[in-house]
């Protein structure tokens, strides 16, 4: 934008010209700013996942071996499970990986 300006304070460019090419830059301008606002929430989205996966895995280290069916950590690591109709089940976890 500061280049077009500048052309515009030394050369001659007609108002209309300079406003096409102004209203063209601002627009790419905006569509590039919510591009990076939504890295910028995806960027944060992942950090939180990852905090969420390293207290889960902090909390199974401290368990260590598991002997026996714990609830607690089922309702922590499984979102749901579909039994299919040939019997086998899928997995859903909650970081949304699908096991079978």
């Amino acid at each position: 934008m500061r280049k077009l300006v500048d052309a515009y304070a030394h050369a001659l460019i007609e108002q209309a010209e300079h406003d096409d090419r102004y209203a063209e830059i601002l627009a790419r301008s905006r569509v590039i700013e919510e591009q990076i606002s939504q890295m910028e929430e995806q960027r944060e989205r992942r950090k939180a996942r990852k905090r969420e996966l390293g207290a889960f895995n902090k909390a199974l280290k401290e368990m260590g071996p598991i002997m026996e069916f714990d609830e607690e950590l089922w309702n922590m690591a499984v979102e749901s499970v579909i039994i299919q109709v040939n019997g086998d089940c899928v997995f859903l976890l909650n970081d949304g990986i699908q096991k079978t």
